[in-house]
């Protein structure tokens, strides 16, 4: 037995939530296919969130991740819910910033936004190709969990330009 797999359980023979929450994590990288660059970003966020509670990220739940991210549990490898033919957006370069666009009725599309000029990829090029079947699997709290970044939206907003009423401020 490898020795970090001797935290997955507390002293009562429950499973430890500490070692499950680094498997857990590193799992659904390897269910859903990711690259190596999300699953970074799903590692990186796992870590963040941790120290902002205070511990100490110890080798063993770098371990319990990684040992996740190759799909292995008690019955042995796991089949992947994303298969091969379906290929995640890549990287973007550093002008823009891969996004997930989350809407009421739980759709979720992928896009790249540029943060200066303020103008998303899909204007020009249409959204980025989702994994099939995305209701199902991965929804606006699955993408926050992974650390995508994510921008609610809500297209029954309107914005409107009306004449000014009357002025907050003051010529001094």
């Amino acid at each position: 037995m490898k020795a970090f797999l001797l935290n997955a359980e507390i002293e009562s023979g429950y499973p430890s939530m500490e070692f499950e929450d680094w498997y857990q994590q590193g799992m659904s990288c390897y269910l859903a296919n990711l690259p190596d660059w999300l699953r970074k970003q799903a590692f990186s966020y796992l870590v963040k969130k941790w120290e902002r509670k205070g511990h100490v990220v110890e080798m063993w739940h770098i371990r319990a991740f990684v040992y996740g991210a190759t799909g292995f549990d008690s019955e042995g490898q796991r089949i992947k819910y994303i298969s091969e033919p379906y290929t995640w957006p890549n990287e973007p370069d550093a002008g823009w910033r891969f996004m997930v666009l989350c809407y009421p009725d739980s759709l979720c599309d992928f896009d790249y936004a540029h943060p200066v000029s303020r103008k998303f990829w899909s204007e020009d090029n249409g959204f980025l190709l989702m994994p099939p079947d995305p209701r199902k699997l991965f929804d606006r709290y699955w993408f926050e969990k992974m650390g995508f970044e994510v921008m609610l939206m809500n297209p029954a907003m309107q914005v409107t330009e009306s004449a000014v009423k009357s002025m907050h401020l003051q010529l001094v």
